[in-house]
């Protein structure tokens, strides 16, 4: 058995059914996907029920609040004292989900947003529906303290709003956002083929670069977190006591696992990629990984499993030669699924790509 830790942390597509249609979406979420019946739901839920003791379930989509039984799967959480926390575009948090949130309190609540500039918003969420996000996030922060929630928000860098991520910083310090989280965007979903969004390489560690210098010229009370930036880039830049990265290599298995919204569990989001690589068919996985037939322990202690955290996600051999040999490498994030992947993943992490960049570094 590989996979001997204590804990796990999850993070739920709940539904594949959105109310907006993101450009960049990396699920592909739409207004018509179909909604997964309760009894699925509940399936799936009891299969959790693990020797593992599991530290907090993120529940994403699409729109987890578009869930029709959102309600009874907080009660659920709450009922069997599981932690959750909440991905939301909030553009669904009305009076009803107020009273939810005060009666079951999730750990997070987390708005996913690129933009606090209404034509930059419409641009990437093809919505104009912004003044009512602004209006519910004050409503969530207004009782924030009250209920003891941490609320946090996620900005994508996109090529529409790269030049904004000062703004975007000083606006949420404003709001009373406890954390921002700066992201880069995935090459997945409506992504692949909105590739006019995606920033050069270059351009992202210049905007991080400023983003450093700003932070150290004005002081925020909202923590910001880069996940993409690895120790390295944030000593080469200075490091910032303002800012956090929470780098680490891959947790693919040990920490990091999804559910997707059919409820099959997923140790890593490229899983297709993976699968390929290592000429596994999809049926096969699908088969063993269902966590709407099988239990949480007995996938995670299924020989595949353990195959492919073996063979890929420990596998020393898929960093390619030339990143061995480079003095630069500390500074690469060591993603597998990346690498394997190539020039289609270029934008996405794949440091090694960035020869010109990291020899400027000199």
């Amino acid at each position: 058995m590989v996979i001997t830790n204590k804990t796990i942390e999850l993070l739920w597509d709940i539904t594949k059914h959105c109310n907006l249609s993101c450009r960049h979406c990396a699920i592909n979420a739409t207004r018509i996907a179909k909604t997964v019946p309760w009894q699925e739901t509940y399936r799936i839920l009891c299969n959790l029920k693990s020797k593992r003791e599991i530290s907090l379930i993120n529940l994403q989509g699409g729109e987890p609040l578009s869930y029709p039984f959102i309600e009874k799967l907080i009660s659920f959480f709450c009922k069997s004292k599981i932690k959750y926390s909440i991905n939301t575009n909030g553009l669904l948090i009305d009076g009803k989900m107020i009273e939810i949130f005060s009666e079951h309190a999730p750990e997070s609540i987390i708005f996913s947003f690129e933009s606090f500039n209404a034509q930059q918003f419409n641009a990437l969420k093809n919505s104009w529906l912004f003044p009512q996000l602004i209006e519910n996030i004050k409503k969530v922060i207004s009782i924030k303290n009250n209920i003891g929630v941490s609320v946090e928000g996620i900005c994508v860098i996109t090529t529409i709003n790269i030049n904004s991520i000062p703004k975007i910083i000083e606006s949420a310090n404003e709001l009373g956002f406890d954390i921002l989280v700066l992201s880069k965007l995935c090459y997945s979903g409506r992504a692949t083929v909105n590739n006019y969004l995606f920033p050069a390489p270059l351009q992202i560690y210049k905007m991080f670069s400023e983003i450093l210098k700003y932070l150290s010229d004005v002081k925020f009370s909202t923590k910001i977190l880069i996940p993409w930036a690895t120790p390295r880039w944030l000593e080469h830049f200075g490091r910032n006591r303002e800012v956090d990265a929470f780098y680490s290599q891959c947790n693919a298995v040990v920490k990091s696992n999804y559910i997707n919204a059919e409820g099959i569990f997923l140790p890593c989001p490229k899983m297709r990629i993976i699968l390929e690589f290592l000429k596994i068919s999809e049926i096969e996985y699908k088969r063993t990984c269902d966590l709407k037939k099988n239990s949480l322990d007995v996938i995670l202690e299924s020989p595949l499993i353990e195959y492919i955290y073996n063979n890929f996600f420990k596998n020393p051999k898929l960093v390619p030669p030339i990143c061995k040999t480079c003095k630069h490498f500390e500074y690469c994030q060591t993603c597998p699924a990346n690498y394997v992947a190539g020039d289609s993943l270029v934008n996405d992490t794949a440091d090694y790509k960035l020869c010109e960049f990291i020899q400027s570094l000199n």
